[in-house]
């Protein structure tokens, strides 16, 4: 009777929700005249469920600019090779926007010859496509031995470039997604100063931010 009573608390003990169980689904496609065309994801044959997956994330796939842009030669650009799924109760799902295409925000020439580093804080609109539609950023500037300070419009024109031109993968469940970003200006002089951790450690004052979903 004592070892059943046991075994009844272990059994009570050990907890309800199974492990999240993801899969990584990797990008293919042709890669043509700084394009790729025929676009897709291939999702592991050995995932559970895998027709589901595979059927979901192509679908994601499919609704994503097509070609989509890729410069292979510029060393500005990323692209995500692993898009990670979540196996929800409804089946797999991309959990959240995922960027497919990353690009690096050119640092201003005229801002390295003032000496200034700089911060932006992002706000992109994306559309079902995964671009861009709408773009609001707010940046700071930063000198040596100085505090932060507004009049970072020297890095706005880069910045919002570099996110107009970043390609992102949304859930199907999703027409529209707010997302925020930010891109970093750093002058590399090797600087540890407490200031300038600080200043890089936290958001732009008045930083753009989507509203709370219910």
């Amino acid at each position: 009777m004592a070892l059943l009573t046991l075994l009844s608390i272990a059994l009570l003990a050990q907890p309800s929700e199974e492990p999240l169980q993801t899969a990584i689904c990797n990008p293919v496609g042709n890669v043509e005249n700084g394009v790729i065309e025929n676009f897709n994801l291939r999702c592991p044959t050995e995932a559970r469920d895998a027709a589901e997956l595979q059927s979901y994330a192509s679908a994601v796939a499919a609704r994503t600019v097509s070609p989509v842009p890729l410069s292979q030669r510029d060393p500005s650009i990323s692209v995500n090779e692993e898009i990670i799924f979540h196996l929800t109760e409804e089946g797999w799902r991309l959990p959240e926007p995922t960027w497919l295409i990353q690009t690096l925000a050119q640092y201003p020439g005229r801002a390295a010859e003032r000496g200034l580093e700089g911060r932006c804080n992002m706000r992109l609109e994306l559309s079902p496509t995964g671009l861009p539609v709408q773009i609001d950023t707010r940046c700071q500037a930063f000198r040596e031995n100085e505090s932060p300070r507004s009049g970072g419009n020297v890095f706005e024109d880069n910045a919002i470039s570099a996110s107009g031109n970043s390609i992102w993968l949304l859930p199907l469940e999703l027409e529209t997604a707010c997302i925020t970003s930010e891109h970093d200006f750093m002058l590399s002089n090797g600087r540890n100063d407490d200031l300038h951790r600080d200043w890089h450690e936290h958001p732009v004052e008045g930083a753009p931010t989507c509203p709370e979903t219910p």
